[in-house]
Protein backbone atom coordinates (compact mmCIF):
# COMPACT_ATOMS: atom_id res chain seq x y z
CA UNK A 1 0.00 0.00 0.00
CA UNK A 2 1.33 3.40 -0.99
CA UNK A 3 1.70 6.40 1.04
CA UNK A 4 -1.16 7.92 -0.64
CA UNK A 5 -3.45 4.95 0.35
CA UNK A 6 -2.44 4.67 3.91
CA UNK A 7 -2.96 8.55 4.73
CA UNK A 8 -6.20 8.03 2.98
CA UNK A 9 -7.22 5.03 5.33
CA UNK A 10 -6.35 6.38 8.47
CA UNK A 11 -8.27 9.56 7.42
CA UNK A 12 -10.83 7.73 7.04
CA UNK A 13 -10.83 5.91 10.49
CA UNK A 14 -9.83 8.91 11.98
CA UNK A 15 -13.24 10.79 10.90
CA UNK A 16 -15.11 7.68 11.76
CA UNK A 17 -13.78 7.63 15.54
CA UNK A 18 -14.13 11.04 15.85
CA UNK A 19 -17.98 10.67 14.45
CA UNK A 20 -18.64 8.15 16.82
CA UNK A 21 -17.52 10.46 19.56
CA UNK A 22 -19.28 13.17 18.67
CA UNK A 23 -22.85 11.29 18.44
CA UNK A 24 -21.62 9.50 21.80
CA UNK A 25 -21.29 13.07 23.02
CA UNK A 26 -24.13 14.33 21.21
CA UNK A 27 -26.69 11.37 22.82
CA UNK A 28 -24.92 12.14 26.23
CA UNK A 29 -25.31 15.87 26.42
CA UNK A 30 -29.65 15.18 25.51
CA UNK A 31 -30.50 12.84 27.36
CA UNK A 32 -28.25 14.63 30.78
CA UNK A 33 -27.52 17.99 30.55
CA UNK A 34 -30.06 19.17 27.53
CA UNK A 35 -32.53 22.06 29.45
CA UNK A 36 -35.27 20.66 27.60
CA UNK A 37 -34.94 16.90 28.00
CA UNK A 38 -32.83 17.01 31.61
CA UNK A 39 -33.35 17.65 35.02
CA UNK A 40 -36.20 19.17 36.80
CA UNK A 41 -37.36 20.65 34.09
CA UNK A 42 -38.26 17.77 32.14
CA UNK A 43 -39.67 15.77 34.70
CA UNK A 44 -41.58 18.70 35.73
CA UNK A 45 -42.87 19.26 32.72
CA UNK A 46 -43.83 15.23 32.66
CA UNK A 47 -45.72 15.68 35.12
CA UNK A 48 -47.73 18.80 34.68
CA UNK A 49 -48.19 18.76 30.87
CA UNK A 50 -49.65 15.11 29.65
CA UNK A 51 -48.80 15.58 25.53
CA UNK A 52 -45.26 17.04 26.18
CA UNK A 53 -43.68 13.25 26.69
CA UNK A 54 -45.65 12.54 23.56
CA UNK A 55 -43.61 15.09 21.77
CA UNK A 56 -39.88 14.27 22.74
CA UNK A 57 -39.64 10.41 23.34
CA UNK A 58 -38.24 10.07 20.20
CA UNK A 59 -35.66 12.44 20.38
CA UNK A 60 -35.08 11.42 25.01
CA UNK A 61 -35.13 7.68 24.02
CA UNK A 62 -35.53 6.95 27.87
CA UNK A 63 -34.62 3.56 29.14
CA UNK A 64 -38.33 3.76 31.32
CA UNK A 65 -41.55 4.86 29.23
CA UNK A 66 -44.81 5.14 30.94
CA UNK A 67 -48.42 5.77 28.94
CA UNK A 68 -51.80 5.63 29.21
CA UNK A 69 -54.86 8.04 29.18
CA UNK A 70 -55.43 10.94 31.73
CA UNK A 71 -55.94 8.83 34.87
CA UNK A 72 -51.63 8.56 34.44
CA UNK A 73 -51.39 12.11 33.67
CA UNK A 74 -52.83 12.48 37.00
CA UNK A 75 -51.73 9.40 39.26
CA UNK A 76 -47.84 9.89 38.75
CA UNK A 77 -45.63 12.40 40.20
CA UNK A 78 -42.60 11.75 38.00
CA UNK A 79 -39.99 13.86 39.85
CA UNK A 80 -40.58 11.36 42.52
CA UNK A 81 -40.57 8.33 40.37
CA UNK A 82 -37.21 9.27 38.86
CA UNK A 83 -35.76 10.13 42.87
CA UNK A 84 -37.50 6.70 43.68
CA UNK A 85 -36.32 4.67 40.87
CA UNK A 86 -32.89 6.21 41.04
CA UNK A 87 -32.65 6.92 37.47
CA UNK A 88 -33.81 10.01 34.74
CA UNK A 89 -34.25 8.13 32.30
CA UNK A 90 -37.69 8.26 31.97
CA UNK A 91 -40.08 9.36 29.23
CA UNK A 92 -44.06 9.18 28.84
CA UNK A 93 -46.89 9.56 26.81
CA UNK A 94 -50.26 10.45 28.50
CA UNK A 95 -53.32 11.58 26.40
CA UNK A 96 -56.78 11.78 27.76
CA UNK A 97 -59.23 9.09 26.33
CA UNK A 98 -56.21 6.80 25.54
CA UNK A 99 -57.20 3.70 23.11
CA UNK A 100 -55.82 0.83 21.93
CA UNK A 101 -55.68 2.36 18.66
CA UNK A 102 -53.69 5.14 20.01
CA UNK A 103 -50.87 2.31 20.70
CA UNK A 104 -50.54 2.16 17.11
CA UNK A 105 -49.98 5.72 16.14
CA UNK A 106 -47.60 5.24 19.21
CA UNK A 107 -45.57 2.48 18.20
CA UNK A 108 -45.44 3.75 14.19
CA UNK A 109 -43.53 6.87 15.80
CA UNK A 110 -41.49 4.98 17.94
CA UNK A 111 -40.02 3.19 15.11
CA UNK A 112 -39.98 5.97 12.96
CA UNK A 113 -37.72 7.19 15.87
CA UNK A 114 -36.01 4.15 16.16
CA UNK A 115 -36.95 3.87 19.77
CA UNK A 116 -37.00 1.26 21.77
CA UNK A 117 -37.53 1.28 25.58
CA UNK A 118 -36.28 -1.18 27.92
CA UNK A 119 -39.10 -1.17 30.27
CA UNK A 120 -42.95 0.12 29.03
CA UNK A 121 -45.04 1.11 31.99
CA UNK A 122 -48.72 0.60 30.92
CA UNK A 123 -51.27 2.81 33.38
CA UNK A 124 -54.65 1.07 33.02
CA UNK A 125 -58.17 2.58 33.57
CA UNK A 126 -61.23 0.32 33.35
CA UNK A 127 -62.48 2.31 30.57
CA UNK A 128 -59.22 2.39 28.41
CA UNK A 129 -60.73 -0.90 26.41
CA UNK A 130 -64.24 0.54 25.98
CA UNK A 131 -65.72 2.19 23.23
CA UNK A 132 -66.71 5.28 25.07
CA UNK A 133 -67.38 8.76 24.37
CA UNK A 134 -66.66 10.17 20.89
CA UNK A 135 -63.75 8.05 20.32
CA UNK A 136 -62.63 9.02 16.41
CA UNK A 137 -62.11 12.53 17.54
CA UNK A 138 -59.71 11.77 20.42
CA UNK A 139 -57.90 9.60 18.15
CA UNK A 140 -58.16 12.06 15.89
CA UNK A 141 -56.44 14.46 18.31
CA UNK A 142 -54.03 11.62 19.49
CA UNK A 143 -52.57 11.59 16.08
CA UNK A 144 -52.41 15.78 16.39
CA UNK A 145 -50.65 15.25 19.22
CA UNK A 146 -47.66 12.79 18.62
CA UNK A 147 -47.18 13.81 15.18
CA UNK A 148 -46.76 17.79 15.96
CA UNK A 149 -43.27 17.34 17.11
CA UNK A 150 -43.03 20.66 19.55
CA UNK A 151 -39.70 19.22 20.69
CA UNK A 152 -36.62 18.41 17.39
CA UNK A 153 -33.80 16.34 18.34
CA UNK A 154 -30.77 18.59 18.77
CA UNK A 155 -28.89 19.49 15.42
CA UNK A 156 -25.14 18.81 15.46
CA UNK A 157 -24.43 22.52 14.58
CA UNK A 158 -26.80 23.28 17.66
CA UNK A 159 -24.84 20.56 19.95
CA UNK A 160 -20.98 22.14 18.69
CA UNK A 161 -22.44 25.78 19.92
CA UNK A 162 -23.57 24.89 23.23
CA UNK A 163 -20.16 22.48 24.06
CA UNK A 164 -18.11 25.50 23.33
CA UNK A 165 -19.31 27.06 26.11
CA UNK A 166 -18.72 24.30 28.51
CA UNK A 167 -15.84 26.49 30.29
CA UNK A 168 -19.26 27.57 32.29
CA UNK A 169 -19.91 24.07 33.19
CA UNK A 170 -19.43 24.42 36.65
CA UNK A 171 -21.83 27.45 36.77
CA UNK A 172 -23.99 26.23 35.02
CA UNK A 173 -24.57 22.50 37.19
CA UNK A 174 -24.96 25.21 40.08
CA UNK A 175 -27.42 26.96 39.00
CA UNK A 176 -29.23 24.16 37.67
CA UNK A 177 -29.04 22.31 41.37
CA UNK A 178 -29.82 25.08 43.38
CA UNK A 179 -33.26 26.01 40.91
CA UNK A 180 -33.97 22.04 40.95
CA UNK A 181 -33.65 22.47 45.09
CA UNK A 182 -35.74 25.73 45.52
CA UNK A 183 -38.29 24.16 42.91
CA UNK A 184 -38.42 20.85 44.98
CA UNK A 185 -38.68 23.29 48.17
CA UNK A 186 -41.40 24.72 46.90
CA UNK A 187 -43.30 21.93 45.69
CA UNK A 188 -42.68 19.86 49.26
CA UNK A 189 -43.91 22.97 50.98
CA UNK A 190 -47.41 23.71 48.73
CA UNK A 191 -47.72 19.29 49.49
CA UNK A 192 -47.73 19.30 52.79
CA UNK A 193 -49.84 22.36 52.92
CA UNK A 194 -52.57 21.54 50.58
CA UNK A 195 -52.40 17.72 52.16
CA UNK A 196 -52.87 19.31 55.82
CA UNK A 197 -56.23 21.29 54.31
CA UNK A 198 -57.65 18.34 52.67
CA UNK A 199 -56.68 16.09 55.80
CA UNK A 200 -58.30 18.55 58.81
CA UNK A 201 -62.02 18.16 56.72
CA UNK A 202 -64.05 15.04 58.62
CA UNK A 203 -64.17 12.35 56.03
CA UNK A 204 -67.50 12.19 56.37
CA UNK A 205 -67.99 15.65 55.03
CA UNK A 206 -66.47 14.30 51.44
CA UNK A 207 -68.88 11.70 51.71
CA UNK A 208 -72.06 14.07 52.33
CA UNK A 209 -70.84 16.93 49.66
CA UNK A 210 -70.30 14.08 46.95
CA UNK A 211 -73.88 12.29 47.66
CA UNK A 212 -75.70 15.74 47.85
CA UNK A 213 -73.85 17.66 45.05
CA UNK A 214 -74.05 15.96 41.79
CA UNK A 215 -71.31 18.54 39.74
CA UNK A 216 -70.14 17.84 36.00
CA UNK A 217 -67.58 15.08 36.31
CA UNK A 218 -70.41 13.03 38.02
CA UNK A 219 -73.17 13.92 35.05
CA UNK A 220 -70.43 13.73 32.43
CA UNK A 221 -69.51 9.88 33.80
CA UNK A 222 -73.21 8.69 34.48
CA UNK A 223 -74.03 9.42 30.95
CA UNK A 224 -70.33 7.93 29.24
CA UNK A 225 -71.01 4.95 31.24
CA UNK A 226 -74.72 4.30 29.93
CA UNK A 227 -73.46 5.13 26.01
CA UNK A 228 -70.55 2.39 25.91
CA UNK A 229 -70.12 -0.48 24.02
CA UNK A 230 -67.28 -3.70 23.28
CA UNK A 231 -64.40 -2.26 21.64
CA UNK A 232 -64.43 -3.86 18.00
CA UNK A 233 -61.77 -6.95 17.35
CA UNK A 234 -60.38 -6.23 20.73
CA UNK A 235 -58.87 -9.67 20.97
CA UNK A 236 -56.81 -9.68 17.61
CA UNK A 237 -55.65 -5.71 18.73
CA UNK A 238 -54.32 -6.92 22.03
CA UNK A 239 -52.29 -9.88 20.46
CA UNK A 240 -51.03 -7.48 18.35
CA UNK A 241 -49.89 -5.24 21.45
CA UNK A 242 -48.13 -8.70 23.02
CA UNK A 243 -46.32 -9.50 19.69
CA UNK A 244 -44.99 -5.99 19.56
CA UNK A 245 -44.19 -5.92 23.17
CA UNK A 246 -42.60 -9.94 22.85
CA UNK A 247 -40.67 -8.92 19.18
CA UNK A 248 -38.55 -6.27 20.67
CA UNK A 249 -38.08 -7.84 23.83
CA UNK A 250 -39.86 -5.06 25.88
CA UNK A 251 -40.30 -5.96 29.79
CA UNK A 252 -43.86 -4.77 30.02
CA UNK A 253 -45.34 -3.71 33.61
CA UNK A 254 -48.86 -3.37 33.89
CA UNK A 255 -51.00 -0.99 36.81
CA UNK A 256 -54.33 0.06 37.51
CA UNK A 257 -54.74 4.05 38.16
CA UNK A 258 -56.45 4.03 41.42
CA UNK A 259 -59.78 5.70 40.73
CA UNK A 260 -62.54 7.43 43.43
CA UNK A 261 -65.16 5.09 45.23
CA UNK A 262 -67.69 7.33 43.65
CA UNK A 263 -66.83 6.13 40.17
CA UNK A 264 -65.83 2.80 40.97
CA UNK A 265 -69.71 2.29 41.76
CA UNK A 266 -70.89 3.53 38.60
CA UNK A 267 -69.03 0.28 36.57
CA UNK A 268 -71.84 -1.84 35.69
CA UNK A 269 -71.24 -5.60 36.35
CA UNK A 270 -70.47 -6.45 32.36
CA UNK A 271 -68.09 -3.35 32.30
CA UNK A 272 -66.12 -5.05 35.29
CA UNK A 273 -65.65 -8.42 33.99
CA UNK A 274 -65.06 -6.98 30.53
CA UNK A 275 -62.22 -5.21 32.09
CA UNK A 276 -61.03 -8.95 34.30
CA UNK A 277 -61.33 -10.51 30.49
CA UNK A 278 -58.66 -7.97 29.21
CA UNK A 279 -56.35 -7.65 31.69
CA UNK A 280 -56.21 -11.71 31.29
CA UNK A 281 -54.75 -11.13 27.75
CA UNK A 282 -52.71 -8.37 28.39
CA UNK A 283 -50.74 -10.64 31.01
CA UNK A 284 -49.74 -13.40 29.01
CA UNK A 285 -46.98 -10.74 27.77
CA UNK A 286 -46.47 -8.60 30.73
CA UNK A 287 -43.64 -9.09 32.80
CA UNK A 288 -44.44 -7.17 35.89
CA UNK A 289 -48.45 -6.77 36.69
CA UNK A 290 -48.68 -4.43 40.24
CA UNK A 291 -52.24 -5.30 41.70
CA UNK A 292 -53.21 -1.71 42.90
CA UNK A 293 -56.48 -3.02 43.91
CA UNK A 294 -56.16 -3.32 47.73
CA UNK A 295 -53.98 -0.35 47.75
CA UNK A 296 -57.10 1.82 45.92
CA UNK A 297 -59.62 0.94 48.38
CA UNK A 298 -57.24 2.58 51.19
CA UNK A 299 -58.05 5.82 48.92
CA UNK A 300 -60.95 7.61 50.32
CA UNK A 301 -62.30 10.40 48.67
CA UNK A 302 -59.92 13.27 49.96
CA UNK A 303 -57.50 12.11 47.52
CA UNK A 304 -60.16 13.43 44.58
CA UNK A 305 -60.76 16.47 45.79
CA UNK A 306 -58.53 19.67 44.62
CA UNK A 307 -56.84 17.98 41.69
CA UNK A 308 -54.63 21.12 40.86
CA UNK A 309 -54.15 22.25 44.35
CA UNK A 310 -55.45 25.30 43.59
CA UNK A 311 -55.12 28.13 46.48
CA UNK A 312 -58.52 29.49 46.78
CA UNK A 313 -59.91 26.21 46.63
CA UNK A 314 -63.51 26.21 48.14
CA UNK A 315 -62.99 24.20 51.72
CA UNK A 316 -65.85 26.03 53.33
CA UNK A 317 -68.23 24.84 50.42
CA UNK A 318 -66.82 20.64 51.33
CA UNK A 319 -67.68 21.70 55.06
CA UNK A 320 -70.90 23.03 54.33
CA UNK A 321 -70.11 26.21 55.12
CA UNK A 322 -69.85 28.04 51.66
CA UNK A 323 -67.77 31.04 51.10
CA UNK A 324 -68.89 34.13 48.86
CA UNK A 325 -66.50 33.32 45.69
CA UNK A 326 -67.09 29.23 46.24
CA UNK A 327 -69.87 29.25 43.62
CA UNK A 328 -67.14 29.97 41.21
CA UNK A 329 -64.81 26.62 41.57
CA UNK A 330 -68.42 24.79 42.10
CA UNK A 331 -67.43 22.35 39.12
CA UNK A 332 -64.18 21.62 39.90
CA UNK A 333 -64.29 20.36 43.81
CA UNK A 334 -64.38 16.64 43.11
CA UNK A 335 -62.78 15.41 39.94
CA UNK A 336 -63.76 11.36 39.80
CA UNK A 337 -61.29 9.67 37.60
CA UNK A 338 -58.23 11.93 38.47
CA UNK A 339 -55.87 11.69 41.10
CA UNK A 340 -54.99 15.07 43.34
CA UNK A 341 -51.78 16.09 43.92
CA UNK A 342 -51.70 14.53 47.25
CA UNK A 343 -53.20 11.21 46.18
CA UNK A 344 -50.29 11.26 42.46
CA UNK A 345 -47.45 11.52 45.64
CA UNK A 346 -48.51 8.62 47.72
CA UNK A 347 -49.50 6.26 44.89
CA UNK A 348 -46.32 7.12 43.02
CA UNK A 349 -43.70 6.69 46.16
CA UNK A 350 -46.25 3.00 46.93
CA UNK A 351 -45.77 2.28 43.35
CA UNK A 352 -42.05 2.81 42.97
CA UNK A 353 -40.94 0.65 45.74
CA UNK A 354 -43.05 -2.20 43.61
CA UNK A 355 -40.71 -1.67 40.45
CA UNK A 356 -37.43 -0.22 41.68
CA UNK A 357 -35.88 -3.27 41.11
CA UNK A 358 -37.18 -4.14 37.55
CA UNK A 359 -33.75 -4.93 36.05
CA UNK A 360 -33.01 -3.16 32.16
CA UNK A 361 -31.80 -6.84 30.75
CA UNK A 362 -34.11 -8.53 29.04
CA UNK A 363 -33.88 -12.60 30.48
Amino acid sequence: MNRSKKFFFSLVILLAMVSGLFGYGKKYYIENVWEGLSGYRYLRMLTHTGGFGCQVFGVKKADWFFFGDSHNYAGWDMSLMAKELGTKSLSSCFLGGFYLETWDILKKKMEESDYTPKVIVYGLSSRAFLDIGSKKKSIEQHIKVINSGQIKGMTSIDYFKRISRFWRWDDFKRRQKAQALQWERQRFGKLKYISNKLNNIPLEKYHDYIEKNKNLSYNNWKKLLREWNYTKDLSQKLKNFCSYISKKRIKLVLVHIPESPKLRSLYSAQMNESYKETLSELKKCTHTYVDSKPFESKLDNRFYFNRLFMPKYPYGTVMGTPGPEDHLFEESIYDMDHLNWYGAHVFTKWFAAKIKRTSLVYE
